[in-house]
């Protein structure tokens, strides 16, 4: 039953989790300091912009995101990610065009690996209100 179940995808991992939400449909998804694709990721990179046309899978979040219907969508970002920069879940959020509820936390004072330590509170306050 899909609407028992919850997604959570963290970095790189929230491509394959809102791969499986977009199939699948499930309660809600939690997307941690994820990227639109990894082909606009690699495109920004001052290094790594000249490997995206090697780049065979884009790994399309935002897509998937686009196919959500009636799945709730939490979004956790640090502000200070130097990794993924926290307006890839702001687009993100602006893709989602599903039924259920929406919610970006951005956290200021958190980057990309101590997200989950930072925001700790506001992600499990945001998942009980998403159910």
């Amino acid at each position: 039953d899909p609407s028992r179940i919850i997604v959570c995808g963290f970095s790189v991992g929230g491509a394959p989790a809102s791969r499986i939400a977009a199939l699948h449909q499930p309660r809600l998804l939690i997307l941690v300091s994820s990227f639109t694709s990894v082909l606009h990721l690699l495109r920004e990179h001052p290094l790594l912009k000249y490997l995206a046309r090697f780049c065979w899978s884009k790994l399309p979040t935002v897509d998937n995101i686009a196919a959500l219907k009636q799945t709730s969508l939490l979004l956790l970002h640090g502000e200070n990610d130097t990794i993924i920069p926290a307006y890839h879940s702001s687009a993100l959020q602006a893709a989602y065009t599903g039924s259920a509820k929406c919610e970006l936390i951005l956290l200021p004072n958190a980057g990309h690996n101590d997200v989950f330590f930072v925001g700790r509170k506001q992600l499990a306050a945001a998942t009980l209100e998403l159910m």
